[in-house]
């Protein structure tokens, strides 16, 4: 057969064409790919400030504090590149090879990556650009109650750049990933205690007489 050994005909690994190739073929693209963030990490810009997130944080004192941020499982990806259009029922062979020869058959690599980690990166490089916010609050002295305003913060958004890292991871493309800060409105506000204030007020001067 024409295709036996190979990879079926139109299939991709992440942004990589892998159809119509071996899998040892198919490796050698997927490992030149990964070799850029293997290499320089995740790269998170704001301004003209950038910050790596390597793949790899190594300690120089203690290897056993080594560990992985980003990992790949090639030969997994592989597998399940090998395998499409070639395994399970007829009606799963054929359909799989019908989007494979319509160009359907984007497979994801196999890979894991710690996301905590790579915030906790990105904060201890990041934080002194961020504003913190506080929430309004209740404050008691000469046992008078009074209200402290609340006052919004401005934070980077994370969520959205763990998102677009997590689409480059997939798709083995990797550029700068633009950060952005956003409003972190506060949890409580001065309205709400205002509600409150004249009974937490009645209560420290008569508690037994509150219900």
């Amino acid at each position: 057969a024409v295709n036996a050994g190979k990879i079926y005909p139109g299939v991709k690994i992440g942004s990589y064409p892998a159809g119509g190739v071996t899998p040892g073929e198919a490796e050698q693209t997927l490992q030149a790919a990964l070799d850029l963030v293997r290499t320089r990490g995740l790269l998170f810009a704001w301004q003209d400030r950038t910050v790596a997130v390597p793949a790899v944080v190594t300690s120089a004192t203690d290897l056993d504090l080594s560990y992985e941020v980003i990992s790949y499982d090639i030969p997994a990806t592989l597998a399940l590149a090998a395998n499409f259009g070639r395994t399970g029922s007829w009606l799963n062979i054929w359909t799989e090879r019908l989007r494979a020869l319509s160009g359907q058959a984007n497979l994801e690599p196999i890979y894991d990556w710690r996301q905590d980690k790579v915030v906790d990166v990105l904060r201890a490089n990041l934080s002194p650009y961020e504003q913190a916010g506080n929430d309004a609050a209740l404050v008691l002295q000469n046992n008078i109650l009074t209200i402290v305003p609340e006052k919004s913060g401005r934070v980077f958004d994370y969520v959205s750049a763990l998102a677009e890292a997590d689409k480059q991871l997939t798709g083995l493309l990797f550029t700068p990933i633009i950060l952005r800060l956003k409003d972190q409105p506060p949890q409580v506000t001065a309205r709400e205690l205002q509600k409150i204030l004249p009974l937490a007020q009645a209560w420290l001067t008569t508690p037994g007489d509150i219900i």
